[in-house]
C-alpha cells in the first residue's frame, strides 16, 4: 500500500466517523425538539443529553484527524470548515433546550406535589389570563405560565401562535411574542431564539436562516422579523383591499 493509498483510506475512515458522530448529535437534537411537544419522550431526551459531550469529542478528534489527512494529500483546500461551527451549534441549542425542559420538569413536578398534598384547596385560573391562540395559524411551542413564588396556583399553559408571513398577522403576532417570551428576563436569548424559530413557518423563517443560533444573535434575528414585517402603511393598504374585495364579492353574490 502506497502512502498515499493510506491516507485517504485514513481520511475516509476518520470522514465515516466523524459524520456518525454528527448524526448521533443531530438525533439527540431532535429528539429534544420532539420532547418539547411530547413529553412522554422528554425521560428519553434527558437521559441521552448525557451523551451529547463524548460524541462531540468523538467528533473533534476525527474532524482533525481528517483534516490533517487532507493536509499530507495536499487537498485541505477542500476542508470544509463548516461543518464543525454547524455541530457545534447543534450541540449548544441540544443543551439548551435540556436546560429548559429540565427546568419545566421540576416545576411541574413541584407543582404536581403541592396539588396532591392540599387537595382541599380548589385551584383558580386567572380570570385575566389572555389565551393567545392565533386563529390564522396553527400553534407554537408551549410556555408553562407559573404564579409567584409562594403561590399554590398554577396559570394555563400558553400557546405560542406562529407567524406565516402575511402582513396582517404580523402585529398579532408581534405583540404576543414580545408579551410572553421576548420580555421575559428569567429566558435566556438561546431560549427566546428558541422559541422564535418554533413559532415561524416558512417565508419568515427564510429571514432568520443565515443567522447561527446564539445568546449574542438572538436581537438580531428579532430585529429582522420586525424590519420585514414592521410595515403599517402596507398594511393598512392589504386591510383595505381586503375589506374592497370582500364588499365585491358580497354584492356579486347577492346579484347571484
Amino acid at each position: 500500500m502506497t502512502e498515499v493509498e493510506r491516507l485517504n483510506r485514513d481520511k475516509q475512515r476518520a470522514s465515516i466517523k466523524r459524520d456518525a458522530a454528527a448524526g448521533q448529535i443531530e438525533a439527540i437534537y431532535n429528539l429534544g425538539l420532539l420532547a418539547s411537544t411530547d413529553s412522554s419522550v422528554l425521560s428519553r431526551f434527558l437521559i441521552a443529553i448525557k451523551d451529547i459531550d463524548e460524541y462531540w469529542s468523538k467528533f473533534t478528534v476525527e474532524n482533525d484527524s481528517m483534516l490533517e489527512a487532507m493536509i499530507e494529500l495536499g487537498t485541505d483546500k477542500d476542508f470544509v470548515v463548516n461543518v464543525e461551527i454547524e455541530v457545534r451549534n447543534t450541540v449548544l441549542n441540544a443543551k439548551a433546550l435540556a436546560n429548559q425542559l429540565g427546568n419545566s420538569s421540576a416545576a411541574s413536578e413541584v407543582t404536581s406535589e403541592v396539588s396532591q398534598n392540599d387537595k382541599s384547596s380548589p385551584v383558580y385560573s386567572s380570570p385575566n389570563a389572555e389565551s393567545v391562540t392565533n386563529p390564522t395559524a396553527q400553534l407554537g411551542p408551549i410556555i408553562a405560565q407559573y404564579a409567584p413564588a409562594g403561590s399554590q396556583i398554577r396559570l394555563p399553559e400558553i400557546p405560542l401562535p406562529t407567524f406565516d408571513g402575511r402582513l396582517q398577522n404580523w402585529p398579532d403576532f408581534r405583540d404576543r411574542f414580545s408579551t410572553l417570551v421576548d420580555q421575559k428576563a428569567h429566558l435566556t436569548n438561546i431560549e427566546k431564539f428558541y422559541y422564535l424559530l418554533g413559532c415561524l413557518q416558512p417565508g419568515p423563517t427564510d429571514v432568520v436562516k443565515g443567522i447561527t443560533v446564539s445568546d449574542a444573535t438572538y436581537s438580531l434575528a428579532w430585529s429582522a422579523l420586525v424590519n420585514r414585517y414592521d410595515k403599517p402603511r402596507q398594511l393598512a393598504t392589504t386591510l383595505v383591499n381586503n375589506m374592497l374585495n370582500a364588499t365585491v364579492h358580497h354584492s356579486e353574490s347577492r346579484m347571484l
